[in-house]
């Protein structure tokens, strides 16, 4: 998928709103500015193996309250007549997948297990979300350092993860991924990663910086053995 600076722009909006970052830098802020926010993609947001420490961290925000932010991602991800009972919001999510409702960008919590049966979500594997997500996507997201790395930090586990990368690559789906780092993930990071997706020079969302760190031999397996 061809990347423009445009939806470094959106992705960058769709951050700020989802996380509710504020005190950018003046520029940032007017840049972001000329979105109205109907035109703002809604970052559908999937959780793989892995602990809470990313989603608490985010839910600890300085700037919101963990009321005001709930209800900002409410908005953001619910059209108006719909509630958040999670049959619903399964089916709005395989609404925007199909390409139904409008572009979206995909984030991912923690890792892709190796093993289907590790970790599910509405009857099917996180690995089946991810999978059909990632062809209809603008862009996707690996939030925090098991996204980024496949390695859950979690003790006497018996499953292998795949990162979020090493997953596509596998599955020559070639969308085009954004890591933000952290263990726990942190608000620095989400807004260094605005600022930076602002910058015109920044690569962002560049499907050509991938893959640096998958292997690209043909057999591809876990970088973290658990």
């Amino acid at each position: 998928m061809e990347q423009t600076n445009q939806n470094n722009l959106l992705l960058a909006s769709s951050l700020q709103i989802s996380y509710g970052i504020n005190n950018l830098p003046p520029k940032v802020e007017g840049l972001l500015s000329q979105f109205k926010f109907s035109e703002i993609p809604p970052v559908i947001y999937l959780k793989g193996k892995t602990c809470s420490g990313c989603f608490i961290s985010m839910m600890n925000l300085s700037n919101r309250s963990p009321k005001k932010l709930i209800m900002n991602i409410e908005e953001l991800m619910y059209p108006k007549g719909y509630t958040s009972p999670f049959n619903i919001a399964v089916e709005l999510m395989k609404r925007y997948i199909s390409g139904k409702i409008g572009p979206y960008f995909l984030a991912l919590e923690g890792g892709i297990p190796k093993n289907p049966l590790d970790c599910y979500m509405a009857n099917y594997p996180i690995s089946y979300w991810v999978k059909n997500a990632a062809r209809t996507a603008l862009g996707a997201i690996s939030i925090g350092n098991c996204a980024i790395y496949g390695n859950p930090g979690l003790a006497n586990t018996t499953s292998n993860l795949y990162s979020l990368k090493e997953y596509l690559y596998m599955e020559k789906l070639f969308c085009p991924v954004l890591d933000i780092p952290g263990c726990p993930l942190n608000e620095e990071n989400i807004k260094n990663t605005i600022i930076n997706l602002v910058d015109a020079e920044y690569p962002g969302l560049n499907i050509k910086n991938n893959y640096d760190s998958v292997k690209t031999s043909p057999e591809i397996h876990p970088i973290h053995h658990l």
